[in-house]
């Protein structure tokens, strides 16, 4: 066993029915892919090992992604776009590689700001106003539940930036969220309150896709 671990960062999507796992159940399928990938992976002590992995930041239930990624930390050097394929051809439908580097001595990105895409309905440009305004309005609170209680929180300071994208085909919003500090609801609860704030028109909002980490 070399003293010295060659960590390779993957970095994937997930759509489809791969929105609908939690955080734990995304784990356990990247895990057992993993195993199955004949890769020189360290494992982890104890009772139960498993494949030496680093994740990134938890994504809501329901979201898409396309800027997830994992830390893989390996017995010996490998050649990323090997391991990128051997991963690939393990991994269920919804789930997709997109790169792979190595990075050791390299921080992980903890999320602290990122970027969601929303895209709605052809012919939806009224319910998209009424998200980007939601968003945009500095005054806007929404309800969290902290240490069993439910108290109202400002969205604003957790909101960086709301533009239109418009290279789009149908109404689309690119919103970039700051996160993780001291009373700033996270960009999950944000979304949801979105969604809920939307009611019967909840229907137009067809993806909740989260795009770039900065973070």
């Amino acid at each position: 066993m070399s003293d010295t671990p060659f960590v390779l960062e993957l970095t994937y999507a997930r759509s489809g029915p791969a929105i609908y796992l939690s955080h734990l159940d995304a784990i356990d399928v990247l895990s057992r892919a993993i195993r199955r990938t004949g890769l020189p992976y360290r494992i982890t002590q104890g009772c139960h090992p498993r494949p030496r992995l680093t994740f990134g930041p938890p994504l809501p239930l329901g979201h898409a992604s396309r800027c997830e990624f994992l830390r893989l930390h390996l017995e010996r050097p490998v050649d990323p776009a090997e391991a990128a394929q051997a991963l690939s051809r393990q991994l269920p439908a919804g789930f997709t590689v997109l790169e792979a580097r190595p990075v050791e001595g390299q921080p992980a990105l903890t999320g602290s700001r990122l970027r969601y895409r929303l895209v709605f309905r052809e012919g939806a440009e009224d319910t998209c106003q009424t998200v980007a305004r939601f968003l945009g309005d500095p005054s806007q609170t929404i309800l969290v539940r902290r240490d069993g209680k439910e108290e109202r929180v400002g969205i604003g300071p957790a909101i960086i930036a709301v533009a239109p994208d418009q290279g789009a085909s149908t109404p689309t919003l690119l919103v970039d969220f700051e996160q993780g500090k001291q009373g700033l609801p996270s960009a999950g609860k944000i979304l949801t309150a979105v969604v809920e704030a939307l009611g019967d028109r909840r229907e137009d909002l067809i993806l909740i896709e989260r795009i770039a980490l900065f973070s």
